[in-house]
């Protein structure tokens, strides 16, 4: 594997080969960027990128099998959104986390392992709040912890790297973080980024494969992927990282 540091460099052994993710701060995410983020050596948050309305930064998907329990949504401050990056959204002044505790005792409460999780993330989310940014960050440190990862967890906007071409910028990110492969989710990374760029970087990519979560009932009801917390009280946090080590595949892009 080439060693990151130069494309004409020797090949780098397996033990020096640093596994990245780079990827907004999702809010109590999926299984399958849960298996990217215990598998990667380093994360890289992008709190630097433009909060998506409707999207995963600030909502998670549950069972839905209850009327309107589809979302477990934390209502941001809309002015918050304005400002440009994640960083800067703040969750809506009317909403308390008191209002957001309720609604998780609700769809959870008779749940196995809910006893065990929940006060954890909750505290977690006191901790961040009312910053987006930093309760996603707080509860992803806290299912890395939990889900016996060493993946180190690093801000782009501490890495002091940008361009104006989002590929450059991924390499750019790699570099600062000392990454010499980088995984991808199978959404639209692969098709917005050049890969002759990053592998002129001697970046070496790979694309996930989570056809072994999506074909599971635990992970997936009626294709909405369960989120985070909801895995966590239904599993316990023990068979989820097993489960999470276990459906772990990635493929080379060049194989795609």
């Amino acid at each position: 594997m080439p060693d990151q540091n130069g494309a004409d460099s020797a090949p780098a052994e397996a033990s020096n080969a640093r596994l990245g993710m780079i990827h907004a701060p999702h809010f109590l995410p999926w299984a399958g960027f849960l298996s990217r983020l215990v598998s990667a050596d380093v994360f890289v948050l992008r709190d630097d990128v433009v909060y998506r309305k409707l999207y995963y930064v600030n909502r998670s998907q549950v069972d839905g099998s209850l009327p309107g329990s589809e979302w477990l949504t934390l209502p941001v401050d809309k002015a918050s959104t304005l400002a440009g990056s994640v960083a800067a959204v703040h969750i809506a002044p009317g909403y308390n986390i008191k209002r957001l505790e309720r609604r998780v005792e609700a769809l959870y409460r008779r749940t196995t392992h809910y006893d065990d999780v929940w006060p954890g993330c909750r505290a977690a989310i006191a901790r961040g709040w009312p910053s987006l940014m930093q309760i996603n960050l707080e509860l992803l440190v806290l299912f890395a912890q939990r889900l016996s990862a060493r993946t180190r967890f690093v801000l782009a906007s501490d890495l002091g790297a940008g361009d104006d071409d989002r590929t450059n910028t991924l390499v750019m990110l790699c570099k600062a973080a000392d990454v010499n492969r980088l995984v991808f989710g199978e959404g639209k990374s692969v098709a917005v980024h050049d890969a002759s760029i990053i592998r002129a970087a001697s970046i070496e990519i790979e694309v996930q494969d989570t056809s072994w979560f999506v074909g599971r009932h635990e992970y997936v009801v009626d294709g909405r992927p369960r989120g985070g917390l909801e895995l966590a009280c239904n599993l316990g946090w023990e068979t989820l990282a097993g489960h999470l080590r276990t459906g772990w595949h990635s493929i080379n892009f060049l194989d795609r």
